[in-house]
């Protein structure tokens, strides 16, 4: 699995965090807890499409840009408003 994430991360498809790793791709984005598997959690959107990768991409950045815990699903649940998901 740990290979399985360290190309994902060369490709910028995911974030590491001291607990965990965040990983997107165009169907939505999950976080793993590998200290704590009761918090991971993965929000699915209900459509597939460039325009919601390219969101969720964004989303990301301007989480970590702005210093909120990417491993909040409450932080990406408030930047997806008006977009159908489900966690």
């Amino acid at each position: 699995m740990a290979a399985f994430y360290a190309s994902i991360e060369i490709e910028g498809l995911c974030h590491r965090t001291e607990s965990g790793i965040l990983y997107t791709n165009a169907d939505g984005v999950s976080y793993a807890d590998e200290n704590n598997p009761e918090k991971s959690w993965s929000i699915l959107l209900e459509e597939q499409s460039e325009e919601n990768y390219n969101r969720i991409m964004e989303m990301m950045e301007e989480i970590i840009e702005n210093g909120k815990d990417v491993r909040e699903r409450e932080e990406w649940e408030k930047r997806l408003d008006g977009v159908s998901y489900k966690v």
